[in-house]
């Protein structure tokens, strides 16, 4: 079993990409107001499977036709070595992951044309022929549209259907923009980082052919707009209901800690490789997911705290490390507020000073010293 789950790399997406696109199926429960009970639980659970499926299939093809490649380039591949029956066993499986949830979970042809599309866009990219991914720009594309796009719009069909809501797609605009931005960003993170394997193996990526400069400035892009979109998303989607608000006080507070406390920081035309390009990403993948759950459980029903217990045992590997985390920010918020409070009192009593002829520069004071002196004390 170890093996095989190495063979698909899923130490590659299980925590982050997997956990991601659940929190994106905790707010379709939350927006469709779906009830607490065994059947949406299993609902959960069979998007789960269905998730793992795709995944799994989309890097076993991914690997199974760069071995070639990956071998010249000196890259890894997991799959170099092991035998055509095995890798037909492991594609075998990871489609009846693909499938095998549909029995109970709600389709129609809009979700069988999605699926459809999902697995023919994973081969369209990976076969020698058209092998999209050595097409430039195009790539990247076709990449974020089959891992950004694709999983989501067809759980929002998926969810629509179940709570038997009419909410139409385009009420979902400024989400899918925000998964476009994010899967673009990672997306093209991605290409950047495996460079020199793709130069190895003739391939042209968009970082390549933009080149440094331009790479900043579409990274930095997305960092300023990705928040903005993602607000607007939540806002839209969920509107009245104070998880907005939560949303966006929690994101403000783990970026800025995030830039605060970051040990590269950003230095000029290195940004394209600066820790800075994956900022919010803790955020989307480790909290994001559990400030839905325990949304759904204050504002809808107490019981998705169950939801709670199962996101963790999945997703969280070290609870330890994320304590440790959540520790910090509040040691550095709390240090923080009460810095910003004092300047702000300073300088506040300060100017209201001065109106009276006092000036505590020129006194080389500070506002405490200076009440002491008047009231007599050392």
């Amino acid at each position: 079993m170890k093996n095989l789950l190495d063979k698909m790399r899923i130490d590659h997406w299980w925590g982050s990409f997997i956990s991601f696109i659940m929190s994106l199926v905790y707010l379709y429960i939350m927006i469709f107001d779906i009830q607490f009970n065994g059947k949406s639980f299993l609902l959960i659970i069979f998007s789960l499977l269905t998730t793992i499926g795709f995944v799994s299939f989309g890097y076993l093809i991914n690997e199974i036709f760069d071995i070639k490649d990956d071998i010249k380039a000196g890259k890894p591949n997991r799959l170099f070595g092991t035998s055509k029956k095995t890798i037909v066993f492991y594609l075998i499986g990871s489609l009846i992951l693909v499938f095998l949830p549909w029995l109970y979970l709600p389709s129609s042809y809009k979700t069988w044309w999605l699926i459809g599309g999902e697995l023919v866009l994973f081969l369209l990219y990976s076969m020698p022929f058209p092998k999209l991914k050595k097409v430039p720009v195009l790539s990247t594309l076709v990449d974020t549209a089959y891992a950004y796009i694709f999983p989501p719009v067809l759980a929002f069909i998926t969810y629509a259907s179940w709570a038997n809501h009419t909410m139409e797609l385009y009420s979902f605009a400024y989400l899918l923009i925000w998964l476009f931005i994010v899967g673009f960003r990672n997306i093209f993170i991605h290409q950047i980082d495996d460079i020199s394997y793709d130069k190895a193996s003739g391939i042209r990526t968009l970082p390549m052919i933009i080149g440094i400069t331009f790479s900043n400035v579409l990274l930095i892009g997305s960092i300023i707009v990705e928040p903005v979109i993602f607000i607007l998303a939540i806002d839209t989607l969920v509107q009245i209901n104070p998880i907005t608000y939560i949303a966006t006080i929690a994101l403000f507070m783990i970026t800025l800690n995030s830039i605060v406390t970051n040990e590269e920081p950003y230095q000029g035309k290195f940004f394209a490789i600066s820790t800075f390009r994956n900022l919010y990403d803790p955020f989307y993948q480790a909290f994001w997911p559990i400030i839905l759950i325990i949304g759904l459980a204050v504002f809808y029903d107490v019981h998705w705290l169950w939801l709670l217990v199962v996101h963790f045992t999945l997703f969280i590997q070290n609870t330890q490390s994320i304590y440790q985390r959540l520790k910090s920010w509040y040691q550095w918020t709390h240090s923080g507020v009460k810095n910003a409070l004092y300047k702000l009192g300073h300088y506040s009593i300060s100017h209201i000073l001065l109106i009276f002829g006092v000036n505590l520069k020129e006194r080389n004071m500070s506002v405490l010293d200076y009440f002491n002196q008047v009231l007599g004390r050392k």
